[in-house]
């Protein structure tokens, strides 16, 4: 019986994690822009409302290496920048996706 190795389990899994959370901050920027720039439909409740940990509304992004001596932060990313820039995220691990479930099937049929 083939097995798949842990390695490439975790890769996978993260991805599609990444993946997901691509998706749900592309959708919640392209809400926030809809709203500043007042095209949201009529009754149209944004649960992706983007505040900060102080309740306050962020009209832009932050990128950045968290902390530490080596931490850089762009800490007034437009959306209308960042829109593209995640798109770009998402389809980058897509493809990582593809490759690991090639690398996946590998393993597999390896083990037979």
């Amino acid at each position: 019986m083939s097995i798949l190795s842990a390695e490439t389990a975790v890769a996978i899994a993260v991805t599609h994690q990444e993946i997901a959370r691509g998706e749900k901050l592309l959708g919640d920027v392209k809400v926030a822009l809809d709203e500043r720039n007042q095209r949201t439909p009529f009754g149209v409740t944004a649960e992706s409302d983007l505040r900060d940990v102080f309740g306050r509304r962020q009209n832009s992004l932050q990128l950045g290496i968290p902390s530490g001596k080596s931490g850089h932060q762009i800490c007034d990313m437009s959306y209308d920048l960042a829109i593209p820039v995640i798109e770009a995220h998402i389809a980058n691990k897509r493809s990582e996706l593809r490759a690991l479930s090639l690398k996946a099937r590998a393993e597999l049929q390896d083990g037979d």
